[in-house]
């Protein structure tokens, strides 16, 4: 998201750079995935918009290098973490949701008013030891900046929360627009004890958000016990012209792909790029649809985009009971009974030329409410 809380924001996808990889690269590896066609092109336009989140992403990637070294010596710390963590993890509370639909506003905002830990963008420095880094430095105990602001994804500063997708490619893969139909069990255990070891090391339940795992939450119900997932949507034709406009800045061009559910290449021969990304959300909505047939309803929290910028404190009340019923002894002390939260202004207006608009809306009328809501 892009603003702060005045109520003025931008919803952003995440961007990061790096070089290509595979699952079996390792985790020190966050990779580029072949999402950006112009990077060069991408990183000038990035750096004219003086954004402070998108300098901060440029940072953050030139620091990974030097960091490497740093990453390597903490590594049999981290192994030794992972070792002794047992079994028994705290609950992880999963943001899910199509690109462009609110996620990342919905991400900070629970992260600055609950008493949870989080992925941020110093422990996405260090990926082979995400866990000691952050308990060296003590980064993941504190709160994140009070600006409810971003750049497609990205947060500014160190304590900025992140995707963390250095943690998830460890079992996922490093494509960022699929996932594995299933992991062996060597996979699965290695997935447990890490969030073992991530709720021994900070005591307090997990909070992250990834698109990505939109497609595979029943995967993750599965394997995780204690994981309940945040579903947010928005109005389709608003998120599908919020992609649009995103593909036009990220890739340079609107005909060429780019977040959760894209093609890989331009346009198919005869497809528009309206009719490009109507399809893609399509895609990611119907995906979300199937993968919520098998995940447990009292698992799951729904969020509309609309209603979240209207009363956003009423979301914190609702991940708040859930984050009681799954403690597993007692309720956490900390846990606010009731917050109030200025709204947000809502971003859904009309961004393109009104007959580009009306005919993107009629793209998406067969997106059935059940699926989008």
């Amino acid at each position: 998201m892009n603003g702060d809380q005045s109520g003025r924001f931008k919803s952003h996808d995440d961007i990061s750079f790096g070089q290509p990889t595979t699952k079996d690269a390792g985790p020190e590896q966050s990779g580029s995935y072949g999402n950006f066609q112009d990077p060069f092109g991408l990183i000038y336009r990035m750096l004219r918009t003086r954004d402070r989140a998108a300098l901060s992403a440029l940072y953050h990637a030139g620091l990974k290098i030097p960091f490497t070294a740093l990453d390597r010596l903490l590594e049999p710390f981290e192994a030794q973490r992972l070792r002794g963590s047992g079994d028994t993890f705290l609950p992880i509370v999963l943001i899910v949701g199509p690109p462009r639909s609110g996620t990342t506003l919905v991400y900070q905002v629970l992260s600055q008013h609950l008493p949870v830990s989080y992925f941020d963008n110093w422990g996405a420095m260090f990926p082979r030891s995400t866990i000691s880094a952050s308990m060296f430095f003590k980064r993941s105990s504190e709160r994140p900046a009070s600006t409810f602001h971003s750049y497609y994804g990205n947060t500014a500063g160190f304590r900025g929360v992140n995707d963390g997708f250095h943690v998830w490619n460890r079992w996922l893969g490093s494509d960022r627009y699929s996932v594995p139909d299933d992991l062996d069990s060597d996979t699965r255990k290695d997935m447990r004890r890490f969030f073992a070891a991530w709720s021994k090391a900070f005591g307090r339940p997990l909070l992250n958000k990834n698109n990505r795992n939109t497609l595979c939450m029943a995967l993750l119900a599965s394997v995780l016990e204690t994981a309940v997932f945040i579903v947010v949507t928005r109005e389709p034709v608003y998120a599908a012209q919020s992609l649009l406009l995103a593909r036009k800045h990220i890739q340079g061009d609107a005909s060429v792909g780019w977040g959760l559910g894209a093609r890989r290449s331009r346009s198919a021969p005869q497809t528009s790029p309206l009719e490009d990304v109507a399809e893609q959300l399509r895609f990611v909505y119907e995906r979300q649809h199937e993968q919520l047939d098998s995940v447990p309803p009292e698992r799951v929290v729904h969020v509309c985009y609309e209603d979240f910028c209207r009363e956003p404190g009423r979301v914190v009340a609702q991940v708040t009971g859930i984050l009681r019923a799954c403690s597993p002894n007692s309720s956490p002390p900390d846990l606010p009974s009731h917050i109030t939260l200025p709204p947000f202004a809502n971003a859904n207006t009309m961004k393109l030329p009104k007959s580009r608009f009306d005919e993107l809306s009629a793209l998406l009328q067969d997106v059935p409410k059940s699926v989008a809501y």
